[in-house]
């Protein structure tokens, strides 16, 4: 490795630590996994364990966060003791860094794991290109997908792609040859002039002897250099797949889903006929699942995080979270005995079960690639390019076993929880796809001439800047803000998921309301103002974009538009049904739509409709109407709407 490749991921990770330890992280909620996140990560730095205390509250508050924990997962044992009721190994890891630096411990820590990720590929792809275009590809990669906000968040997903990884690459790479470049390097360095005293004019690998020996000691540095090439020795002799296992074992406690990638290696090994050799790797594989289990089996008494009476702790502000009050079942702001044995357990998250997800798959799929919130386009666009490098020189079956592996991942969640394949709350993009990013680096073992890095450089590039440009500016808080972000353009053109509604208003719920006829009404965009008492106002020269969602499929909807004090031309369109007309100073109008000609299927859980409606003019309150204090530049007001009315009442 060239010493200037060591000092970019030197200066990379000290820009990073240096931004996350000067970083002043919103304390006033802390919700999802977080809470169970850092509060378990506390408990290990402090305690040794991962019960829940009334200390570890009080550590939280004293730690600067205002509201405490809201969405903490808890599990309570035989023993009525409380747990944290999440896989441990990320808090565990990061766990010395937030005894240092408290809840900015977290962000240090993702920190060096993005770092991390971004080495271990530039190590894999250095292989196959040429340096400098191997930490380019490797860079615009990290940057322009949503792996680098995570850094400001406590979630798992960073985590996870990188004991993933690990995996991987321990898989995949070639370690036969990095084992003959280094006896070769270690020959040339034997033969040159400097060990004659020769002056100094030969430049010497970064990794070399000499240059261990220099830095630290002659003795220290050789021992280092000698274990190394005994190492990659051990790892081109079949090690490499010994070590792979260690590391799926370990991604499939934190995310058994990844199990397809480690069945696909056994299988791999099995059709090599290394019999031996494969048992050992699923000795060693199920080894390192059991050690992990069994700490939550040692304190719990149940193998899974996720298994047991699990309780889920809404909100924390105005409730006394000690063990006692915790006992009750009835306690407000508490919801107990949320049982889910493992992942078969969890069938209760899809509401259709089974039989429907077949039916959800077409439109979840052109979602998961195009979706506003979840589209592989939008978000890993790097990603997709490495997948269209599968139809270049035979990769897609040279890489066969990886592309396997996710589609056996994406289809599993597509398919099991069709109303969240991506994450749910608080997910900037697609969590779950975040988690396997790294296999898509994978997908190619030929590249094309050094054209398409260009083209690779310039598509990413602009397709990144587009949609994540204005975001990698100001990071912190991006992923807690998704809900908003997907309003805006140029995201607010693409299709919004009418399969994932629920989790993507769940944190902006002041853009969704539920009419006295029980139909909800979520904006797509930011051309109307939220919900008020009656309805929202379209802003002024602007054409505000709804989805209308019914239980049942609906005959006919009644709109009621009122304009403001000039005279304006109205469009109002629904579905494929379309209404203008011209609306006089202050007229209010009453518009029928006949809905029974619409042929509508059923989308998850509901009926859904696009709505539209368009003003060519606007007004300023405080300027044009006597008494008004009101700034906003205002068209047309859309009272709610009102479902099935028989057509005589109009």
């Amino acid at each position: 490795m060239k010493k200037i490749y060591f000092w970019f991921f030197i200066g990379i990770l000290s820009f990073l630590i240096l931004s996350t330890l000067f970083l002043s992280p919103n304390k006033i909620g802390l919700y999802g996994d977080e809470a169970t996140y850092l509060m378990q990560a506390q408990s290990l730095a402090y305690d040794f364990d991962l019960r829940y205390t009334e200390t570890d509250l009080r550590r939280l508050f004293m730690d600067g966060w205002q509201t405490g924990p809201q969405g903490l997962f808890l599990v309570r044992n035989d023993r009525g003791e409380l747990f944290y009721a999440k896989p441990y190994l990320y808090a565990a890891a990061a766990a010395p860094l937030v005894r240092i630096f408290e809840s900015k411990g977290f962000f240090v820590f993702n920190s060096l794991i993005l770092v991390s990720l971004l080495f271990i590929s530039f190590l894999y792809l250095a292989q196959k290109l040429e340096g400098t275009s191997a930490l380019a590809v490797a860079f615009l990669y990290y940057l322009f997908s949503t792996a680098y906000f995570f850094v400001f968040a406590i979630y798992t997903d960073l985590f996870i792609a990188l004991i993933f990884l690990l995996a991987l690459f321990f898989w995949r790479y070639d370690f036969s040859r990095s084992l003959a470049e280094m006896r070769k390097e270690e020959a040339n360095v034997k033969k040159s002039p400097m060990r004659r005293g020769a002056p100094r004019r030969m430049k010497i690998g970064l990794f070399s002897r000499e240059t261990f020996s220099r830095a630290i000691g002659l003795k220290i540095g050789s021992k280092m250099r000698d274990f190394s090439l005994s190492f990659l020795a051990f790892l081109s002799q079949g090690g490499n797949y010994l070590v792979a296992s260690i590391f799926f074992g370990l991604s499939i406690y934190q995310k058994p889903p990844l199990a397809a990638f480690a069945g696909l290696m056994l299988l791999e090994m099995l059709f090599r006929r290394k019999l031996k050799a494969t048992f050992v790797c699923s000795f060693l594989l199920v080894t390192a699942l059991f050690l992990t289990s069994s700490v939550n089996f040692y304190q719990t008494g149940r193998w899974s995080p996720y298994s047991g009476d699990r309780m889920y702790v809404r909100s924390g502000q105005d409730l006394a979270l000690t063990e006692e009050n915790l006992q009750q079942e009835e306690l407000q702001g508490v919801r107990t005995g949320v049982s889910i044995e493992g992942i078969a357990g969890q069938i209760a998250g899809n509401p259709l079960g089974w039989g429907s997800s077949p039916r959800i798959l077409l439109p979840n799929l052109y979602y998961f690639l195009l979706g506003r919130q979840t589209g592989l386009l939008i978000y890993t666009f790097p990603a997709f390019l490495f997948l269209l490098l599968l139809g270049y020189k035979g990769n897609w079956k040279k890489n066969m076993l990886i592309w396997g592996g996710i589609l056996a991942y994406v289809f599993f969640y597509l398919l099991y929880t069709p109303n969240n394949y991506y994450g749910g709350a608080t997910s900037f993009g697609n969590r779950y796809l975040l988690q396997i990013l790294p296999a898509f680096l994978f997908l190619a073992s030929e590249f094309p001439p050094r054209r398409f890095l260009y083209s690779f450089g310039i598509l990413t590039a602009l397709v990144g800047s587009l949609f994540l440009g204005p975001y990698l500016l100001s990071p912190q808080g991006v992923i807690y803000d998704h809900s908003r972000i997907i309003l805006k353009r140029p995201f607010a053109y693409l299709p919004v998921e009418l399969t994932q509604l629920d989790n993507l208003y769940n944190d902006y719920p002041q853009a969704r309301v539920r009419t006295a006829e029980g139909l909800d009404l979520f904006q797509t965009d930011e051309d109307s103002f939220l919900w008020e008492e009656e309805g929202a106002w379209i802003k002024g020269r602007s054409r505000g974009d709804f989805i209308v969602r019914a239980e049942s499929p609906l005959n006919s909807l009644r709109l009621k538009i009122g304009n403001g004090p000039m005279a304006n031309q109205v469009t109002v369109q629904l579905d494929t049904i379309k209404y203008s007309d011209r609306f006089e100073a202050h007229e209010v109008k009453v518009i029928n739509f006949d809905l029974s000609r619409l042929r509508k299927e059923a989308i998850m859980v509901g009926y859904h409709y696009r709505l539209s409606v368009s003003s060519r003019e606007g007004f300023v309150p405080l300027l044009d109407l006597t008494g008004s204090q009101d700034t906003r530049y205002l068209g047309v007001f859309l009272f709610f709407p009102q479902g099935d009315y028989p057509q005589e009442e109009y």
